[in-house]
């Protein structure tokens, strides 16, 4: 697998916050249980962390995926759409492989 671009992408972690505050109050207001604020931040820091992580390395991952996957199966792979699915699905599963959260 190609060496993948460090996440080192700045998530604010206090916009996380500030956020779940709000909305916290938004649901005292509503008469709704409140949200535990520590695991919904945890929650939405690996979530952002997440999409830091797919922004940063999609596009080299799924060529390495191409490439591997037309090495094996000849040059006309990826144009149908059972293809399309085969290299979006092990694409997926290679960025999963790769995130550390």
């Amino acid at each position: 697998m190609a060496k993948l671009i460090d996440d080192a992408q700045v998530i604010d972690a206090a916009a996380i916050l500030s956020g779940i505050w709000s909305r916290n109050a938004l649901r005292r207001e509503a008469g709704l249980p409140l949200w535990h604020v520590r695991e919904t931040f945890e929650r939405e820091l690996t979530a952002a962390r997440w999409r830091a992580h797919v922004e940063a390395n999609y596009a080299a991952t799924r060529t390495q995926v191409l490439n591997e996957l037309r090495a094996r199966h000849g040059e006309g792979f990826g144009y149908s759409a059972g293809g399309r699915w085969v290299i979006e699905a092990l694409t997926s599963q290679a960025l999963r492989a790769s995130f550390r959260p």
